[in-house]
């Protein structure tokens, strides 16, 4: 995929070659190698073709291609045929993974109550899961929900203080809150776990 790439940029005049190229080679072949060029056509929003070389039912045998399989439906807007998806419970996700992915259902066809109990019960699921709570504080993040992304943070911060994503987490979410406290009383903590970090000391 990398070779076709640089083909690709050289002429990108053979750019749909490429991708019927690449897909010719890699569509049949095991779930792990599908998954990369499901992942390789979304990041080119190529998200039908991934729907083409990802059918529901190859989606249901693996975790990896179903979420590229949900990627690519809310790429394209089809947020009932996720929530339906998720509903029926045909692919058994992780709890806070489905409520994070209901949550943002929800949101897109605003039901808003919905979705800010689709992502409290994402929040609740990750208990004190360090990896979990950073899953949903990342997916939160980029869905704009700075709150639960927040509380995320703070939970996994909490129970792994040197968790250093957690703290920059943390730090990124009160620079952009614009809150000088917050973000005084989040570099002191990371001074006190750190202290001869240069980039915090500046800070």
């Amino acid at each position: 995929l990398l070779a076709l790439d640089l083909l690709a940029h050289v002429d990108p005049a053979q750019r749909d070659a490429v991708i019927a190229r690449a897909i010719g080679d890699w569509k049949d072949a095991e779930p792990a190698d599908v998954v990369v060029l499901a992942d390789w056509l979304n990041a080119k929003t190529e998200f039908q073709k991934t729907l083409d070389i990802i059918s529901l039912e190859k989606a249901l045998q693996s975790r990896d291609l179903f979420l590229r399989y949900l990627d690519a439906l809310g790429a394209l807007g089809r947020w009932n045929e996720i929530k339906q998806l998720l509903g029926s419970e045909r692919f058994p996700l992780d709890p806070v993974v489905q409520a994070m992915y209901l949550a943002r259902c929800s949101g897109h066809l605003g039901e808003k109550t919905a979705a800010g109990n689709n992502w409290q019960r994402a929040l609740e699921a990750a208990g004190g899961d360090p990896k979990k709570l950073m899953t949903l504080a990342q997916y939160a993040e980029k869905n704009e929900n700075t709150e639960i992304a927040e509380a995320a943070y703070n939970g996994a911060a909490a129970v792994s203080p040197k968790l250093r994503v957690a703290q920059d987490g943390r730090l990124r979410l009160a620079q952009a809150s614009r809150d000088t406290k917050k973000l005084h009383a989040v570099l002191a903590e990371m001074l006190a776990l750190w202290p001869n970090d240069p980039a915090i000391q500046n800070d």
